[in-house]
């Protein structure tokens, strides 16, 4: 995290600032790591190393032959982070010029949070991915639109929290 920081603002940074944000990084790190080991019942146990916790992954191994179909899905992912960027731009400069007064930008944030909110709600109820409950890994299971024994996949990924959410995405059984 701290790399990256730099690079984001390596102009701003001086070298004495880098070592201290380093230094305060490792120091807390090593505080969490104390911490989250005391709370899962292992004191002294530094394998927690930090918030996110994404689980155990199985090695999957690949053959030279893919690298190709990597490459191409890298470059797919990298143009279209591009557009998205551009047109995140584009509607920043848009909100920028036309949005200006303070009603409106109230009236802007309540369209998004409702437009967020109904696509939330239509994807839960038209999309029936329902799951048996003995087969859930996450701690909340949430039964929206599904019979009696069942858990919604889609209403999980919504009302869980971001690391859970994640965590759901890599692991759940398909």
């Amino acid at each position: 995290g701290v790399l990256f920081s730099i690079e984001e603002g390596t102009s701003f940074f001086n070298q004495s600032l880098t070592w201290r944000t380093f230094f305060a990084s490792m120091i807390s790190t090593f505080t969490l790591n104390i911490v989250l080991s005391a709370y899962h019942g292992h004191p002294g146990d530094l394998s927690y190393p930090g918030l996110l916790n994404l689980g155990k992954f199985e090695t999957i191994p690949y053959q030279v032959y893919e690298i190709p179909l990597f490459i191409f899905m890298g470059t797919i992912g990298g143009l279209l982070g591009a557009l998205w960027n551009y047109t995140n731009y584009r509607i920043t400069c848009l909100r920028l010029r036309y949005i200006t007064d303070r009603k409106l930008k109230i009236v802007e944030t309540l369209l998004i949070a409702v437009m967020s909110a109904t696509m939330g709600f239509l994807m839960i109820y038209y999309i029936h991915d329902c799951k048996p409950l003995g087969q859930d890994p996450t701690k909340f299971p949430i039964q929206m639109f599904c019979n009696e024994g069942e858990y919604s996949a889609v209403a999980a990924l919504w009302f869980q929290t971001p690391e859970s959410t994640v965590r759901s995405l890599f692991h759940d059984p398909k």
